[in-house]
């Protein structure tokens, strides 16, 4: 991952979102997926063959001590910045309700989160049928 150019936009990017701050950032990378066999017949019990993309998601976060959960992305302007001190609610047909989905199922699980700035990158093609809603989840 290191000569890969997204990888460096990603971090250049999160750099613009946020200032600087003494915690150190982490990258991770979720691919994206295709169904060779099997849309719709792994929740009837039938049989698939996923296989993983070259592309997908990638997220640059670090830890902060506000508590909030910041989200940023380079493929969307809109930024948001969620209270971990209140229940979580759906914002309105934005693509941050997925992670925050993620998130709020933890939650409700009894998991709890320090503030964090997070910053999203994919090179999924929207709409393509590979996952990149999943993709954002995941990673």
């Amino acid at each position: 991952m290191a000569d890969n150019p997204i990888l460096s936009l990603v971090r250049s990017q999160f750099a613009e979102h946020y200032a600087e701050r003494p915690a150190k950032a982490s990258v991770f990378f979720a691919p994206g997926r295709v169904n060779l066999i099997g849309e719709h017949t792994d929740y009837n019990g039938g049989y698939v063959f996923p296989c993983a993309l070259d592309y997908g998601t990638y997220l640059v976060v670090r830890q902060t001590e506000e508590p909030l959960l910041c989200f940023s992305s380079g493929n969307k302007e809109e930024t948001f910045s969620i209270s971990l001190e209140t229940p979580f609610s759906a914002v309105a047909g934005a693509w941050v309700n997925f992670p925050l989905g993620v998130f709020d199922q933890f939650v409700k699980k009894g998991h709890r989160f320090p503030g964090m700035e997070m910053h999203f990158l994919g090179d999924i093609p929207e709409g393509a049928g590979l996952s990149s809603s999943a993709s954002i989840e995941m990673v």
